[in-house]
């Protein structure tokens, strides 16, 4: 219970990880998109290029020790496959 694992780094995932930094606590992006993993890294978000729909990548992403996953996805399907995962 160390980290907080954010699922996307679109406009909101940014917002979050912003707030998160500003607040001293330990986070990461996981995001599929190239570009927009570009652009956060630009930022200085933590990402990492990674599928979070995949269960191997959650764990990969510390999920079993996270104090919080989540989700910033605008389509409800896309956060349901990834809540499943």
């Amino acid at each position: 219970r160390d980290h907080v694992i954010i699922c996307g780094a679109g406009e909101l995932g940014l917002t979050v990880s912003e707030i998160l930094r500003h607040a001293g606590v330990a986070h990461l992006l996981l995001e599929a998109d190239a570009q927009k993993v570009e652009a956060a890294r630009a930022a200085g978000a933590p990402v990492f290029h990674a599928d979070a729909s995949r269960p191997d990548t959650l764990l990969a992403a510390g999920l079993t020790h996270a104090h919080l996953v989540v989700l910033t996805f605008a389509h409800a399907q896309q956060a349901l496959r990834i809540a499943q995962a």
